[in-house]
């Protein structure tokens, strides 16, 4: 597999969990502040305890949760993934 068919993986997943969070936000309010806090849950146990390296899954996991909020370090808030 080459780096760009991993990188078409990883923006496919990515994309798909979002749209899943976004969905269950509209009938279940405070399901995506839960799965962020999961998220940054996740992050830190990937960086604090897994042997691995772990570069690919911290990427994804901060996609999500920019696509998610619409805020990066990069350009500050932004809108979310697919807002009206």
């Amino acid at each position: 597999m080459t780096e760009e068919d991993i990188r078409g993986v990883q923006e496919g997943v990515v994309i798909l969990a979002t749209c899943v969070v976004q969905t269950l936000e509209e009938t279940n309010p405070g399901v995506q502040e839960k799965f962020l806090s999961r998220l940054e849950e996740a992050q830190f146990y990937l960086r604090e305890q897994h042997p691995m390296p772990i570069e690919k899954s911290t990427e994804m996991l901060l996609w999500t949760r920019e696509l998610l909020t619409g805020f990066t370090w990069g350009k500050g808030q932004g809108k979310p993934f697919l807002s009206k």
